[in-house]
């Protein structure tokens, strides 16, 4: 009885300890981007999807930086896919990286993006150096 109570209050533990570390992001709503890639089929990658999106993103930006990306994709049992895009950001003295995680699907020739989400991390001395948004 000792023993199995120990590892629950053990575990319970452990699940808040982990589970309060988990990484946040903050939402962005996918409708406009989705409104720019609707009728385009010469995106036939998951890469070159997330690549329109920075590419869209540039758009908007204020800065006329170009990313620097690792991307990363898998195919979900959902079908769709999730990809993750890193962007080490090189001129910026606080910002170190910037990390995109997109779900999409792909249905004929075009793709539909589901669920873009994002975060960042700092650099050293300038706000926590792990990813997430300051929350």
């Amino acid at each position: 009885m000792k023993a199995s109570l120990f590892r629950g209050g053990l575990m319970l533990f452990l699940l808040i300890l982990f589970g309060s570390c988990a990484e946040s992001f903050k939402q962005i709503p996918p409708d406009k981007f989705n409104d720019t890639i609707a009728k385009r089929k010469d995106i036939k990658t998951s890469d070159e999807l997330i690549k329109a999106y920075y590419q869209y993103r540039q758009y908007y930006s204020e800065t006329d930086a170009r990313p620097r990306l690792n991307i990363t994709s898998r195919k979900l049992d959902s079908g769709d896919y999730e990809i993750t895009a890193i962007d080490t950001i090189t001129n910026d003295d606080a910002l170190a990286a910037e990390k995109i995680v997109m779900i999409a699907t792909r249905k004929a020739e075009t793709w539909k993006t589901l669920d873009i989400k994002y975060n960042w991390k700092a650099r050293d001395g300038y706000g926590s150096s792990e990813w997430g948004t300051g929350n």
